[in-house]
């Protein structure tokens, strides 16, 4: 018996401090997001359960509106997108409900996705636990590129 509650009471501590973590790191405008590779996307998160594709040209349009953070999520087969502010970038006029939840990146990391890339498109991938991962693809002598590791929003929104 105390040996499980030992168990417990690690785990609890540990998930806190991560959480914690992740809300200094926000706040003190640090990174978000990874860029790791397809197969690494893969193995950690499972294979992509839904994918949509994005002109890159219009994203980039995109991220220089939300020079900090951007926000995706996929609503109905739908990208939609967000910028720092939980305002619609895509389909612009959209309204968001206050709960509903978002990926959030640093737009600098997006950006290094997209010029790893140099496609005209990204693809934005959901798997499954509620990952969102942006896939770049690359040519065919290497591994694409996948940008997760995001910031949910709610809870860690920016205001």
């Amino acid at each position: 018996m105390k040996k499980s509650f030992n168990t417990v009471f690690v785990c609890l501590v540990t998930v806190l401090l991560l959480l914690s973590t992740n809300q200094y790191a926000q706040e003190k405008g640090e990174i978000v997001g990874k860029i790791i590779t397809s197969s690494e996307a893969d193995a950690l998160f499972g294979p992509a359960i839904k994918s949509i594709s994005i002109n890159a040209k219009r994203l980039l349009m995109l991220a220089k509106r939300s020079p900090e953070h951007i926000m995706f999520n996929v609503v109905n087969g739908e990208i939609r997108v967000l910028n720092n502010k939980r305002k619609a970038l895509h389909p612009e006029g959209l309204s968001i409900a206050s709960n509903e939840r978002y990926h959030m990146f640093s737009t600098s990391k997006l950006l290094e996705l997209m010029n790893l890339s140099g496609g005209t498109k990204l693809i934005v991938q959901l798997r499954a636990n509620d990952v969102l991962t942006i896939l770049a693809e690359g040519n065919a002598k290497s591994d694409s590129h996948v940008l997760e590791f995001a910031l949910g929003c709610p809870p860690w929104c920016q205001q």
